[in-house]
């Protein structure tokens, strides 16, 4: 007998002060995991902050249930963040999801990682990571379908080759953008006007590639040579040497002069020299 104690009641002592300093390192280790988790959490927009274990999310064991709606709403909140679309054109599929997961009663925390370079359009794979304060990361997997409805000129009407596209010619539909090349037109007055390069039929899409400005001047044309500043204006005739759609530099000769220069094709009948 020591200090006035038998020995249950030392054994006693010993083990209550074993089971405090035991739950005293469970408590400051969380807190320590907890802090440090909290200092990087923020890093990245697709990481959600710590968040605890609630009774609804507890499955009998005590451990955590995370199910397919619960992944199928964190995947959905993800895109609606990151989708740059008018929410109006924009349709969400959910093609393939896991069935679901089971966590560690321990808090965690979820981000959703897209692949390395996407668009957004299309067949979108997707990653949710759960972390787990003091256990090794869980992954689940998901796939969705985005279509993005925009408007498209198609042709209406078959057209030719070199062919000077009319409004009648084309119309305007909604399409899939996943489903369109990168430069198709959208916008029907950037087509009317313009001429084909080749062949196109009825329902096909209007892209930048196939389609031109129409010759605006032609070798051996007349037109009227123009030159001017603030408080000066010049005029002469002029023959072309070559063919130019408008906006291009051609070379004319002034037949007054029998000078070739150099002039900006502004219309059919005028070119304009720049000084």
């Amino acid at each position: 007998m020591k200090n006035g104690l038998t020995n249950p009641q030392m054994s006693r002592t010993v083990g209550i002060r074993q089971r405090a300093e035991e739950w005293f390192r469970v408590v400051l280790l969380g807190a320590l995991t907890m802090l440090f988790s909290f200092e990087n959490i923020g890093q990245t927009a697709e990481q959600i902050p710590l968040i605890p274990p609630t009774t609804s999310d507890k499955a009998d064991n005590g451990s955590i249930e995370i199910t397919r709606k619960m992944i199928e709403d964190i995947v959905m909140d993800f895109l609606n963040d990151k989708i740059p679309w008018e929410k109006s054109r924009v349709k969400i599929k959910l093609v393939q999801a896991s069935n679901g997961l089971v966590l560690p009663n321990r808090p965690y925390s979820y981000k959703v990682a897209p692949p390395g370079k996407t668009n957004y359009l299309g067949t979108v794979p997707l990653s949710i990571v759960f972390d787990i304060y003091g256990q090794s990361s869980r992954k689940v997997s998901a796939t969705v379908k985005i279509e993005v409805e925009t408007p498209v000129i198609v042709v209406q009407k078959p057209l030719n080759r070199n062919q000077t596209i009319a409004k009648d010619d084309v119309t305007v539909v909604s399409m899939d953008m996943a489903d369109l090349p990168s430069n198709y037109i959208s916008n029907i007055e950037d087509v009317v006007g313009k001429r084909t390069l080749r062949a196109m039929n009825p329902k096909e899409v209007f892209r930048t590639d196939i389609i031109e400005q129409p010759l605006m001047v032609k070798r051996n044309d007349r037109v009227s040579i123009i030159a001017e500043s603030e408080t000066l204006r010049i005029t002469a005739i002029g023959e072309v040497k070559e063919s130019g759609i408008k906006g291009d530099r051609v070379r004319v000769v002034n037949l007054n002069s029998n000078k070739e220069i150099f002039a900006r094709v502004l219309d059919p009948k005028t070119v304009q020299v720049e000084f």
